[in-house]
């Protein structure tokens, strides 16, 4: 299965120590390189350990009309994300930024975000529990929700009481 991710997932998960979920999930992750900027080179809450992992595969989309036009509408790393996908025939694109999702998934894409991804990790047993995470990436202001959302997660989950 080909995935391609955008920064967000990858920043948020790596601050609460849980980058491992994307592994145990997808197997290969891949990047475009603006998105391997932003999260490594970039001063992004210790996430530089990524430069270690195997599994994640910066690779390139080719630069053609498609990423133009996708530049013109959304920042660097999600234009490139969807480029890279479409150019992959991706199964999966991993981001968060609501225009981007919207774009994604009127292309065809399955959109998951780091919401999707904690539920997804709990239901196969790799995290007891989403609320301690999700407040973490909170807190750590790595993460903004729409009001009513966070309650929709929990209770989406078993952990709203």
């Amino acid at each position: 299965m080909a995935v391609v991710c955008d920064a967000s997932p990858l920043i948020a998960l790596a601050s609460v120590g849980h980058l491992h979920l994307l592994r145990e999930l997808f197997d290969e992750v891949h990047v475009p390189p603006s998105v391997w900027d932003e999260v490594v080179r970039g001063e992004t809450h210790g996430v530089q350990s990524l430069t270690s992992e195997h599994w994640i595969r910066v690779t390139e989309a080719p630069d053609d009309s498609q990423l133009l036009v996708l530049r013109n509408e959304m920042n660097p790393g999600e234009a490139e994300a969807i480029a890279l996908a479409i150019w992959l025939a991706a199964d999966l694109i991993l981001l968060d930024e609501i225009r981007a999702r919207k774009l994604a998934i009127y292309l065809g894409f399955r959109v998951m975000g780091v919401l999707g991804i904690l539920g997804e990790a709990k239901t196969m047993g790799l995290i007891p529990a989403i609320r301690p995470l999700l407040d973490r990436m909170l807190a750590l202001v790595l993460f903004r929700l729409k009001a009513g959302l966070y309650e929709r997660t929990l209770r989406a989950c078993g952990e709203w009481e």
